[in-house]
Formats: C-alpha cells, sequence, structure tokens
C-alpha cells in the first residue's frame, strides 16, 4: 500500500500494468462507471451498474472488485476509512477471485461470494470511489522525479538505496541520470558514508551536513539511543548496510513488530518481533546506559495493547544477563519466564 500526495503524485506514482483483459466483468464495469468521471458511493456504484447491465450486483463481490482495483493501482478513496478497515483486521485481507458466469441471454451474472456477507455501509467501502487520475510522464521526467525524491529520502544515492526502492531499471539507469545530473553541477560524485560503495551522489549541501557530522562525533562522546521500527526507512540495517554481525543464532529481519535501538550511527539493540528475544550488540553489555532500554520502553508504550514476554538475550536466558535489571528499571515486570511487558 503507497500514499502519495495529489500535487506530487505524477512523479511518485507508478501504475500498475494490470492485464484489461483478465479484469472480470464486475472490474470492468465498475471502471465503466466511473470513466463518466466524479466519485461515487459503491451503492452508487451498484445501482449505475443495475442501470447498464440490469443485474443487481451483491455488496460483497462488489467490495472484492473494488479492492481488486485498488491492488491494480486504478481506483481510489477519498477517506481514510477502508484502509483502517484493511489495516484493523486479517480478515480484509484480499479475497480469492471469482469469475463471473453467462446467463442464457448473454448478461454476466456475478457468482454470489462464500465470505461472510457484508452490506454497503461495511468500513470497506465506505467514502467514494473515483478512478486515478495521474498525468503520465516521459522516462526522462519520471527518472529525474525519482532521484529528487531519493535525495530527499536518503540524501544520498547509492546502488543499496536504488535497490531498495525498487527503481524502474535498477541502478544503471539511475547511474545514467545521476552522471548527467554531476556534469550540469546538480551533485557531486564520491564516498560519503563508508560501506555503500564508491558510486554515491549527492547534493553539495548533503556533504557539509555529513561533514559537520563527522567533526561533530570527534568531539561528542554522548548521544541519545533513538528507537526504530526495524523496517522504518530511517533503519539503515538490513537495507542499506547489512545487519552487524553477531554470534547469536537469532538473525535480525526487518519485520513489522520487530524493534532496533541505535545511537551515534550504530545498532545496539533489536527486539524480535513478538518481544520473545533480543540481540545486543555491546561486548561489555553492562557498560549499556540505562536510555537505551529507556528508548526501547518509550516506543513499546506506543502500542498499549501490547503484552509480550522476553526470555532469552543474546541466546541467553534474560535473567542471567546484565540486562535484567535495566530493563526492570525501564519499565518490565518479573515474570517466572523471564520479564513482561504489558
Amino acid at each position: 500500500m503507497a500514499l502519495h500526495l495529489q500535487e506530487y503524485a505524477a512523479e511518485s506514482f507508478t501504475p500498475a500494468e494490470a492485464d484489461q483483459a483478465n479484469r472480470s466483468a464486475l472490474q470492468q464495469a465498475i471502471v465503466a462507471v466511473l470513466a463518466d468521471g466524479g466519485a461515487w458511493f459503491a451503492q452508487q456504484i451498484s445501482q449505475r451498474i443495475r442501470d447498464k447491465i440490469g443485474e443487481s450486483v451483491d455488496p460483497s463481490a462488489l467490495q472484492e472488485a473494488l479492492w481488486a482495483l485498488v491492488w491494480q493501482g486504478v481506483i481510489t478513496s477519498d477517506i481514510w476509512a477502508p484502509l483502517r478497515a484493511l489495516t484493523r483486521s486479517s480478515s480484509n485481507a484480499r479475497t480469492s477471485t471469482r469469475r463471473s458466469h453467462r446467463a442464457r441471454r448473454g448478461r454476466p451474472v456475478y457468482a454470489q461470494p462464500v465470505s461472510p456477507r457484508v452490506s454497503y455501509n461495511t468500513p470497506n467501502l465506505a467514502g467514494r470511489w473515483s478512478l486515478l487520475q495521474v498525468e503520465p510522464l516521459n522516462d526522462t521526467e519520471r527518472m529525474l522525479a525519482l532521484a529528487e525524491n531519493m535525495l530527499d529520502r536518503y540524501g544520498i544515492i547509492s546502488r543499496q538505496a536504488v535497490i531498495a526502492e525498487n527503481i524502474p531499471g535498477g541502478f544503471p539507469s539511475m547511474q545514467t541520470l545521476c552522471r548527467s545530473m554531476e556534469d550540469s553541477g546538480r551533485i557531486m560524485r564520491g564516498r560519503f558514508v563508508e560501506g555503500l560503495g564508491g558510486a554515491q551522489f549527492a547534493e553539495r549541501l548533503t556533504i557539509d551536513r555529513l561533514r559537520d557530522l563527522a567533526t561533530q562525533a570527534t568531539q561528542t562522546r554522548h548521544y541519545t539511543p533513538v528507537a526504530l521500527s526495524a523496517n522504518d526507512p530511517a533503519n539503515v540495517w538490513g537495507n542499506l548496510l547489512p545487519w552487524p554481525a553477531h554470534p547469536a543464532t537469532l538473525v535480525p529481519t526487518r519485520r513489522t513488530g520487530a524493534l532496533v535501538v541505535v545511537s551515534g550511527g550504530k545498532l545496539l539493540l533489536y527486539l524480535a518481533q513478538g518481544g520473545k528475544k533480543m540481540l545486543v550488540w555491546q561486548k561489555k553489555e553492562e557498560l549499556l546506559a540505562p536510555e537505551v532500554f529507556h528508548a526501547l520502553t518509550t516506543a513499546l508504550r506506543r502500542e498499549p495493547r501490547l503484552r509480550f514476554t522476553l526470555t532469552e538475550v543474546n541466546d541467553l536466558p534474560v535473567r542471567q544477563t546484565p540486562m535484567f535489571t535495566l530493563l526492570r528499571e525501564a519499565g518490565f515486570s518479573s515474570s517466572p519466564q523471564g520479564l513482561d511487558w504489558g
């Protein structure tokens, strides 16, 4: 699922290359209705389809067809309720595709869904639905827009960042554009960040900022730890950079629900999805500052219903590690299995 600002949608949105011939009869009917212009509530769409073909449409079938067109990047709703409903429950995931069959008179009859019946008032159908109106850009304009977006998002365009963004044409196409931007003085090429290779491109202001930060790093010894979702773009490990080596058997991954704590450009802690296991990148774990664990619990409190039991740290029972006391002081509670949260 992607969200795009309306005024910049042409630069950031790439419509899915859906095979129109493979769309169901109901999907084609919806597109035909919306192609007349305007935005319509689900019940209005159903009525307009009925007026065109003389057949009623079951709300469940309409919901499935509408969301199939959403996944294709064809339509959108004007409110947040359908998206919230989708993320609230796994029952709102995409259901299996159903085919229409032909009646004897040649009109399409839409098969009744096997999923529980829904009404037009369900949150998944809320709001007014319309076709996405995005003016197409040519290849050069689109690639330039992608490059500028990456400079805003990452500061530096690198091979790893292009791979992470799944840029069409991959790094070779982006590198060709960056070299043209370099020739015009728009950006500079160099080795600005260790570990990102030699093909790095950045604006001069970004380079100056990196130099300032490098100077400050030699003068400052204290940094405020920050906890992030493991799949947050601001977490460079497992994305732009490989995860730091660790002797434990747990392999960190960028999954929803996993958390990392970083400080001073270093990865300090990883809490696995589900909260049962933790990794700490500190040779002398007892030297970890309490602020590291307070940053973790601050992030955990953003999810008031979160409940889990931490049992292992670096493959050891949490009670046998120096982190046990620090985690209790940060807000965890002791239990027979380890440390409870929530």
